[in-house]
């Protein structure tokens, strides 16, 4: 089994369709609705990579950037799990504090899960599979 990951979204329906495709990939998946129950699945698990919608609590509100807060109380130590922000709201204030707050990558939801399985794999040093867009 590869490594463990983590997706956060608040979207029940996505959080289905990714888990089923990160596991038929191979990996160990856990799922977390909101920023409160990933927190509780990192102090039980070790993650090597978690993946965080940007917009956790509301997604009509602009100002939601529960991501970013996830992602700053996760930290960046050594055990720190690698976070890749997945999300259909990518602006580049976004950007750029996810990643001042540790981000390793960033993948628009409109890019697929294939290029989301590729920056998986680059977060966790993995060669990528030729059969992969």
């Amino acid at each position: 089994m590869r490594p463990a990951i983590l997706i956060v979204d608040n979207d029940r329906h996505y959080l289905s369709m990714v888990r089923m495709f990160l596991e038929n990939c191979g990996y160990a998946v856990q799922c977390a609705a909101c920023a409160e129950a990933a927190l509780g699945l990192c102090a039980d698990f070790r993650f090597a990579v978690v993946v965080t919608d940007l917009r956790i609590a509301d997604d009509c509100d602009v100002d939601d950037c529960g991501g970013i807060s996830l992602l700053k109380a996760i930290g960046t130590g050594c055990d720190a799990p690698r976070v890749i922000v997945h999300s259909g709201y990518l602006t580049w204030d976004f950007v750029r504090s996810a990643h001042a707050a540790g981000a390793v990558d960033f993948v628009g939801k409109s890019d697929g899960v294939e290029r989301l399985l590729l920056s998986i794999r680059k977060a966790l040093g993995e060669a990528p599979d030729r059969n992969s867009k």
